[in-house]
């Protein structure tokens, strides 16, 4: 996701990764003049939860490696 950022702020680069189907994701939040109402409103809610949700991957990457960790340890004692 850092590395997505980075690139993000490089113009030339975004728009080659975007046509080169390197980002499908980008194409489908992308709105248009055609984008309907309802849609923008939904890409909108994106765009703010966004930096939130990519803040608190590292949180919640640490919780599942924990239990994860923790699962193997018990199965290792059985």
């Amino acid at each position: 996701m850092q590395n997505q950022m980075r690139w993000s702020k490089e113009p030339a680069l975004r728009e080659w990764m975007i046509n080169n189907r390197l980002d499908g994701f980008t194409k489908l939040v992308r709105a248009s003049e055609d984008t309907p109402p309802e849609e923008l409103a939904i890409l909108k809610r994106l765009k703010e939860a966004g930096p939130k949700a990519a803040a608190n991957m590292p949180k919640l990457m640490g919780e599942i490696m924990q239990i994860t960790a923790a699962r193997q340890a018990n199965t290792a004692n059985t």
